[in-house]
């Protein structure tokens, strides 16, 4: 049976692909477009181009002045996400391959994203190159070890609005109980790194380490993974060195300066709002 959609769904999707139309026009042009200029690219009434330019100017990706629409200030909080992530990626990607072909386990890029674990890259072995891509997939920051580092560097007011989060079990290793959440990410402030072992998939385990930014944030994380059987808390922690080293290789290489301890001091933990609610 084909799948139809309703009106309202149709209407909807048109209106989200007519207001993307404007953006593009408007980023073409070499000068403000007025109402009547966008209605006629777009092929539709004044009425309806109006209405549409009123809801983006609320959100303050394109803004109005006597010529016309252009478009406006609240686009850099999209293009600082998506420039940072790409920036990221680019810096980390050698020395990412550098800890697979060393250590001969996959390893991960990962940032937060709306309290979730978001992976960014991921560098197979020759083993594992068959098996399905964690890139773009989310999980819960609390199941894993890199979603821990993430949580341990936010704020206080972050980490407890977190907490107040619905912490849900993927397996019965899966640690839920606020507390004692609480003593993990302490302790993970201190140690400088976090292991997991089938909290997210059973027979699976990981450590994962914090790369910070120029301004001293905990941008990202690298994260090893494999199963437990190659990976007991023993060699969990033996690989949580080079782990360490190769996230601050990349923490330097944006600009972060270590401290004595080789790493940043508790009372600088902050978070970044856009990590809590976009990424």
């Amino acid at each position: 049976m084909t799948s139809q959609r309703l009106p309202a769904e149709s209407a909807s999707i048109q209106s989200v692909e007519r207001a993307l139309d404007i953006l593009f026009l408007l980023a073409d042009a070499k000068s403000p477009l007025t109402v009547g200029q966008i209605a006629e690219q777009l092929g539709v009434h004044n009425s309806t181009a109006s209405r549409l330019l009123s809801t983006l100017a609320q959100q303050n990706v394109v803004v109005q002045s006597r010529d016309g629409y252009r478009l406006g200030l609240g686009l850099l909080r999209l293009t600082h996400v998506v420039l940072n992530e790409l920036n990221i990626r680019t810096v980390a990607n050698p020395h990412l391959r550098r800890l697979c072909q060393e250590t001969g386990h996959v390893i991960y890029l990962a940032t937060l994203f709306e309290g979730d674990e978001l992976y960014l890259d991921q560098i197979d072995t020759e083993e594992s190159a068959s098996k399905t891509s964690w890139i773009g997939r989310t999980i819960p920051a609390h199941t894993a070890s890199g979603g821990k580092v993430l949580l341990a560097h936010l704020d206080d007011e972050a980490i407890a609005a977190y907490l107040e989060r619905d912490l849900i079990s993927s397996t019965r290793q899966t640690i839920t109980a606020p507390e004692h959440l609480l003593a993990q990410l302490s302790a993970i402030r201190e140690r400088g790194y976090a292991i997991s072992q089938d909290e997210y998939l059973l027979g699976f385990s990981n450590v994962a380490a914090p790369i910070f930014d120029r301004s001293r944030k905990n941008i990202a994380v690298v994260a090893l993974s494999g199963p437990t059987t190659q990976l007991p808390l023993e060699r969990l922690n033996e690989l949580a060195s080079q782990v360490v080293t190769t996230a601050s290789a990349i923490s330097i290489e944006l600009g972060y300066t270590l401290n004595g301890k080789g790493k940043i001091p508790n009372e600088s933990r902050r978070s970044s709002t856009y990590r809590l609610t976009h990424h």
